[in-house]
């Protein structure tokens, strides 16, 4: 019988700490007895869902299907360079060939 072991969870070094109000540390220990985690799995859970869609928010670009399509259009068929444009390549490359 072959015996496949599981990978172990990482093993948890860091640390935060908090200072709460009575009320507020009795708020989130009621709301942890009623999903049936500790106080401080709770609290870890929740922060990390909450960090994770603030840095979705943040760090995202949602587009519509029509932005799509013109980001994917101008891709896939780019528009020739406009005078300004050719002329900052111009001035860039000067810049830089020193």
């Amino acid at each position: 019988m072959v015996t496949i072991n599981a990978p172990k969870p990482e093993a948890r070094q860091e640390r935060i700490e908090a200072r709460l109000t009575a009320e507020q540390k009795e708020i989130i220990a009621r709301a942890a007895a009623l999903e049936g985690m500790s106080t401080s799995s709770f609290v870890v859970q929740r922060a990390v869902a909450s960090a994770t869609e603030t840095l979705e928010r943040h760090e995202l670009l949602r587009l519509s299907a029509s932005d799509s399509r013109r980001i994917a259009d101008a891709l896939l068929d780019p528009p020739e360079p406009t005078p300004d444009l050719v002329a900052a390549i111009a001035r860039y490359r000067t810049a830089t060939s020193r």
